[in-house]
């Protein structure tokens, strides 16, 4: 079969796909798990590489391809290495800034991602503090861990400690603990049912839940804070563990707000 440019493209075009194709499956199963693929970085990072692995490629060999071309091979090379460096470039990006962490800090889930933990590990070290690894809290990534909410005194602590350059209480791995040996803490943080009727998010909750068969009743429900959009997190209180995280576009983080992390006197004693 002779080869022009244009099937030359689409041939380049479809081992890019297929290379794309992998790439998302690798984010959307292992790096950035489910809902959390559209809501703290995933799509971003297929954009990106969307840009360099469908479009550059492809249309590079459409320009310069050339049947008997004497320079056909190095001009191929030269794009082959252009792609290939663009591409490493992409998913080394996406892969840093990867959900390592969902923690409950400043009476939400945040999300951590790779390069914040080792960042903020770093801080830690130059201050004399051991960060605790993430192996710590589970095997599989993120996991899933809690932060004490702050009282007056502690609170004034944490501020100063901002002032010094520490890491923000999202970031703190060496005060993390495990959900399940904090869930009676966290469990009076719920969002209740009442609360979701105040801000009139009942039955788009209910109705989310039960699209993948579960109950108001049989889980605890908290708010959930990712880099581009926020939702709930849903937590098995028999497992202690976020087992799903709804995501819909009234679940923005004002509707979603409770009260402060900082606890009165009152409720402290």
């Amino acid at each position: 079969m002779k080869i022009n440019r244009f099937s030359a493209s689409a041939i380049h075009l479809a081992l890019s796909l297929l290379v794309f194709l992998s790439f998302i499956a690798v984010l959307y199963f292992i790096w950035i798990p489910g809902d959390l693929f559209f809501m703290d970085g995933g799509w971003q990072g297929v954009k990106l590489v969307a840009m360099v692995d469908l479009v550059l490629g492809p249309l590079l060999t459409l320009l310069l391809f050339k049947r008997g071309k004497p320079s056909l091979v190095f001009d191929m090379s030269v794009i082959a290495s252009i792609q290939v460096a663009a591409l490493l470039y992409g998913v080394y990006t996406t892969y840093n800034q990867r959900v390592v962490a969902l923690v409950y800090a400043d009476a939400r889930f945040g999300t951590v991602t790779l390069s914040e933990y080792r960042s903020a590990s770093e801080t830690l070290r130059a201050k004399g503090i051991e960060p605790q690894p993430l192996s710590n809290f589970g095997d599989k990534l993120p996991v899933h861990v809690y932060t004490e909410p702050f009282d007056r005194e502690s609170y004034g602590v944490y501020l100063e400690s901002i002032f010094n350059d520490f890491p923000e209480i999202r970031e703190r791995n060496d005060q993390y603990l495990s959900l399940d040996e904090s869930a009676e803490l966290l469990r009076v943080a719920q969002m209740t049912q009442e609360s979701l009727e105040e801000r009139d998010l009942l039955k788009t909750v209910e109705k989310l839940l039960v699209k993948n068969g579960r109950k108001l009743a049989d889980v605890e429900l908290y708010p959930l804070k990712a880099r581009y959009e926020s939702g709930l997190a849903v937590v098995d209180p028999r497992s202690a563990k976020i087992v799903e995280i709804l995501r819909h576009e009234s679940l923005d983080s004002e509707k979603l707000s409770t009260t402060s992390t900082v606890v009165s006197e009152d409720s402290t004693q």
